[in-house]
């Protein structure tokens, strides 16, 4: 099962180059506390909004589209009272593995899975 994934990454990457990730860091104020919100995979699984971006998208506009399919009900409408914020990480895959790194080793050339991450703040009559 994993090999067939490594196999898929390998391909992408030689028909595409480096695959470029973004992740969006929610700030929802609730009852004056801060929370963050996750998207819940399977029973177990939360993960950050976000995904991959199309060939010559940029960071924003890919996030904001991301956001919009994952959190709208119409995928075509962009959230509102979305403030887009300040890039607050960058993680690199060297290889085909699972591990991130948050730097680029100095010993590699062409890495191959980019993931930019970005602050947000939302105001909470969005979500309700």
């Amino acid at each position: 099962m994993i090999s067939d994934r490594v196999v898929r990454l390998k391909s992408d990457y030689a028909a595409h180059g480096l695959r470029t990730c973004v992740e969006a860091v929610l700030l929802v104020e609730l009852f004056k506390h801060p929370h963050v919100l996750l998207l819940q995979y399977r029973n177990s699984i939360f993960k950050l909004p976000g995904g991959r971006l199309r060939p010559g998208e940029s960071d924003i506009e890919g996030l904001k589209r991301k956001l919009a399919s994952k959190l709208s009900v119409n995928e075509n409408v962009l959230v509102p009272g979305l403030e887009v914020g300040e890039c607050i990480g960058m993680w690199w895959k060297p290889n085909f593995e699972t591990l991130m790194y948050p730097f680029l080793p100095p010993n590699v050339k062409h890495p191959k899975v980019s993931l930019v991450t970005h602050l947000h703040t939302m105001n909470i009559g969005v979500l309700i």
